[in-house]
């Protein structure tokens, strides 16, 4: 068992283990000379000793420490920072009627109150977590605590309100299970690149969102973006997988071309990183990380990428002076109005919830699946020279 606190080299006061300066003289304990009398040789994937895989490429990914997620750490950090976006996004103007934007709290209890209030409650959840009390819990209670504060918003939060800004209204379960588990998946195989396990929890990922695109819906409309339906013939939308769909808007004016070219990039990143995170390097040089950083740095942030997107799309949208949506005839202007506001407010709230979601289930690998995995043999030393 690894101890909690760490004595500084240089004035012999107890810090945290994952502390990344001494709290008393202010040393800094990434130093190279202070890490190796801490047992923190750079590059080692967890700092544990001589014992650890060296990593050439640095054992932190997006500010992201090993050793942070192996404590708990840099988790309450992100718990923080993700507490004050939800605070932010929870206090946003929301407009459900297409008339005009409202405060949020003057509309709870006429639409959907549990969507508008999940953020509130995440954060709380996000600022409990970083205060002292916080410090309380072990590691893996806080990586559970992001996964499903996360979870909760992405899969309960987000679609609710999609009616309001013509986004999707039926939740994609696959693909938004499936590009976090992905992007943890690198996460770890950044900072861990011997872990032969670990490429399971990519493909697995991958899985989900291949089957997730290649699913036929009935109707695939409650599953798109508004513009498909108005730009796209309703026939064209029925009995086919997003994947089909997307396929389709290829053909389509550019503001479905786009969309669909976004929604099929994600598909080939993927399927890229569950390729690359297949064969494990051999020694401290991982050739594959160069290209999995980048592109594990688009699946952490790939679901809000797609709401900004969405709202980008919007933006400066010029098409006729009234617009028949929801049956009912609507004035372009506060329609398109209506659609960049309750889109940027979802993008505020999925910003968070899909960093949550990502780090806390590597959280979760670092610090509750790695000590019970078996430990590989390594090779014998070749014998000396004659």
């Amino acid at each position: 068992m690894a101890a909690s606190s760490i004595t500084c080299p240089i004035c012999d006061r107890e810090n945290a283990r994952d502390a990344r300066r001494c709290r008393s003289c202010g040393a800094d304990f990434e130093d190279v000379d202070l890490a190796a009398q801490l047992g923190r040789p750079l590059g080692g994937a967890g700092g544990g000793g001589d014992d650890e895989d060296i990593n050439l490429l640095g054992d932190r990914f997006l500010g992201v420490r090993w050793l942070g997620l192996e404590v708990g750490g840099d988790l309450r950090t992100l718990a923080l920072i993700g507490g004050l976006c939800f605070a932010v996004a929870a206090i946003l103007p929301v407009n459900l009627d297409f008339e005009g934007v409202k405060a949020m709290w003057s509309v709870v209890g006429k639409g959907p109150t549990f969507a508008l209030l999940l953020p509130v409650v995440c954060a709380a959840l996000g600022i409990a977590l970083a205060t002292p009390l916080g410090r309380l819990l072990p590691a893996p209670a806080i990586a559970g605590a992001l996964v499903a504060g996360g979870a909760a918003v992405l899969l309960f939060g987000v679609t609710p309100l999609g009616s309001s800004c013509a986004l999707p209204e039926r939740t994609p379960w696959l693909l938004w299970l499936g590009f976090p588990l992905a992007a943890a998946g690198v996460v770890v195989r950044a900072m861990r690149p011997r872990d032969s396990y670990v490429r399971w929890v990519v493909v697995g990922g991958a899985v989900l969102v291949l089957v997730g695109m290649a699913l036929p819906h009935t109707d695939a409309r409650p599953s798109l973006p508004g513009e498909y339906m108005l730009y796209m013939h309703d026939a064209n939308l029925l009995d086919k997988s997003l994947a089909g769909a997307s396929l389709d808007g290829f053909e389509h004016d550019v503001m479905v071309r786009f969309l669909s070219m976004w929604h099929l990039l994600g598909v080939a990143l993927i399927v890229t990183a569950a390729a690359l995170t297949i064969p494990t390097p051999t020694g401290p040089w991982d050739r594959f990380g160069l290209v999995l950083r980048p592109i594990g740095f688009v699946l952490v942030f790939y679901i809000p990428l797609t709401f900004a997107f969405y709202t980008v799309n919007i933006m400066g949208w010029r098409g006729a002076d009234y617009v028949v949506w929801q049956d009912h005839y609507r004035d372009w202007d506060k329609f398109t109005n209506a659609l960049f506001a309750g889109r940027a407010r979802t993008l505020a709230v999925a910003l968070p919830a899909a960093v949550w979601m990502a780090a806390g289930l590597a959280g979760l690998w670092a610090s509750a699946v790695v000590p019970r995995l078996p430990t590989p043999p390594r090779a014998a030393p070749p014998p000396p020279p004659r």
